[in-house]
C-alpha cells in the first residue's frame, strides 16, 4: 500500500480525520510481520489447534478460524474508532488475526 500512496502515513496527511485498519495473520509490526499467512495452516499459532495424539489427526476448529475471526471483530473496532473520531482525528488499527482468534 505505502508504494500506491495509500498507507495511512500517506492518507492521514490528505485527510486527518482518516481511519484505516489493517488486519493481517501477523500484524503490521514485530518479529513475524512479513511472514506470508494461511489461515488454514497458522490456525495453530494462537493455539486453537492442538496436536492431539501421535496416531489421531490433531483436534481443534476445522477451517480458517483466523479468517473467520478477524473481520467481526474488524467491524467492532471500525464502530469503536468511528465513535472515538468524534472527539480525536482518525487513526490506524493493526488487527492482528493471530492475536484476534487467541483472545476469542
Amino acid at each position: 500500500m505505502a508504494k500506491w500512496g495509500l498507507d495511512y502515513a500517506s492518507l492521514v496527511r490528505e485527510r486527518p480525520d482518516v481511519v484505516m485498519i489493517s488486519t493481517c495473520l501477523n500484524g503490521q509490526t514485530g518479529q513475524h510481520r512479513f511472514y506470508p499467512g494461511f489461515g488454514a495452516r497458522d490456525r495453530r499459532w494462537p493455539g486453537s489447534t492442538t496436536d492431539g495424539w501421535p496416531d489421531r489427526e490433531p483436534v481443534g476448529p476445522f477451517g480458517t478460524i483466523t479468517d473467520s475471526l478477524s473481520p467481526r471483530l474488524a467491524a467492532l473496532l471500525l464502530a469503536s474508532a468511528l465513535l472515538h473520531r468524534r472527539k480525536t482525528p482518525g487513526q490506524h488499527i493493526d488487527l492482528s488475526q493471530v492475536e484476534a482468534a487467541s483472545s476469542a
